[in-house]
């Protein structure tokens, strides 16, 4: 398949990302410490490698968010994070239960595509 000296170059790639990734997460850290954004009660039961991961997934979601419609932002808001039944976001539209299952399907659709680009995005450039 390939000679001895790929072989261990690509294990020497992956070890460097590895650390460098590592290094990145340890950086960010301390910057959301310094700027207060980590609470002693965030840090109870939970790694700091969990809390930075939390973190920046939300920052991601933050990021999908703002690049989609603003009616598919607001669907997949009011029900994910306000909890909305599908009901009760159909009587806030004027629309049907259908017409808004229908819209959020689509706007999860969207937010996964968009989601995924972005996450390929972030590894290669960790890497």
């Amino acid at each position: 398949r390939g000679s001895l000296w790929s072989w261990l170059s690509g294990i020497a790639h992956y070890q460097v990302a590895a650390y460098w990734r590592s290094s990145q997460r340890a950086r960010r850290l301390l910057q959301l410490a310094e700027a207060g954004k980590l609470s002693s009660s965030d840090q109870d039961g939970q790694s700091l490698d969990g809390l930075l991961e939390r973190h920046e997934l939300a920052e991601v979601v933050r990021s999908v968010l703002a690049e989609m419609t603003a009616d598919y932002a607001s669907l997949l808001v009011a029900k994910y994070l306000d909890e909305r039944s599908i009901d009760e976001m159909a009587v806030e539209l004027a629309n049907t239960s259908e017409a808004v299952k229908s819209k959020l399907a689509r706007a999860r659709r969207e937010f996964r595509t968009k989601f995924e680009s972005l996450r390929k995005q972030s590894v290669t450039k960790s890497l």
